[in-house]
């Protein structure tokens, strides 16, 4: 397993030539982008932009792990029109990966609310992906569900068949190690959804306090989440979401060199 960084723990005016450089000084090998409606990867990228933060990756000796949505929309939503953007959204996400050579995608299918019954977001959420699957097999980048706290997928089981009656192997799990720790356990997760999973968020979870914390000083048994991705082979990148200055980041690259480290 590779180590990377999420750009999203880093200032949003933060040049990606600077989150690159202190990157590689900190020891990761990889970054995972977000695409926001301003910056330097937006839903307006040419691929002139895709050939410079190309050259940017090669120029400091990083891959690019996968594209992180940040320009709204969701596929759950009353509104036909912010499905609409979302279904564009996750379309341009997935040019941005093909041509920068992440071959992911994070995606957030949306969320149940008030006003947005469980089973109407699951329906609409795979109707919105089933739209998307196609130009994912065609550009062979992976569109990967992330479990996150909206109130859907809480369960691993729940995720698995979700995915599986899909029926698109371009629509896949993106694991957070951290969000499941306040109803479940990372190590159960990864045994249910095995090969699914294709991409991994790292990041810790204390339940007396309630808080995310520094990696190894939380509730996630990480011998047993190494472990579990292991078994079920996973060798991809773990991608660390540990936000805080640089001497945090600097920090958080160590503690993973000992999570990987460990047997």
């Amino acid at each position: 397993m590779t180590k990377g960084i999420s750009q999203i723990v880093f200032a949003k005016d933060r040049p990606l030539r600077e989150v690159l450089r202190f990157s590689v000084d900190a020891g990761y090998q990889a970054v995972e982008l977000c695409m926001r409606p301003k910056g330097e990867l937006t839903p307006e990228s040419t691929p002139d932009d895709y050939r410079r933060l190309t050259a940017l990756a090669r120029e400091f000796g990083v891959t690019y792990t996968s594209v992180l949505p940040l320009c709204g929309g969701a596929l759950t939503s009353n509104d036909p029109e912010e499905r609409a953007k979302a279904v564009a959204v996750f379309g341009k996400c997935m040019e941005a990966a093909e041509a920068l050579e992440a071959g992911h995608v994070l995606c957030v299918p949306g969320y149940v609310g008030p006003d947005i019954r469980d089973d109407v977001a699951h329906q609409r959420a795979r109707e919105g992906l089933l739209q998307l699957a196609p130009e994912a097999e065609r550009r062979q980048v992976r569109l990967c569900i992330e479990n996150v706290w909206n109130k859907m997928f809480m369960s691993p089981t729940e995720l698995r068949w979700f995915v599986t009656d899909l029926g698109s192997p371009w629509v896949n799990v993106y694991l957070d190690v951290g969000n499941m720790l306040i109803w479940g356990f990372p190590e159960h997760w990864i045994g249910v959804l095995g090969q699914q999973i294709r991409r991994v968020h790292f990041k810790d979870f204390r339940r007396d306090g309630y808080q995310f914390v520094q990696l190894m000083d939380g509730d996630v048994n990480w011998p047993a989440v190494v472990k579990g991705l292991r078994d079920v082979g996973y060798a991809g990148p773990v991608i660390s979401e540990v936000d805080g200055p640089d001497e945090t980041l600097r920090e958080t690259s160590a503690r993973m060199d000992q999570i990987l480290a460990q047997t």
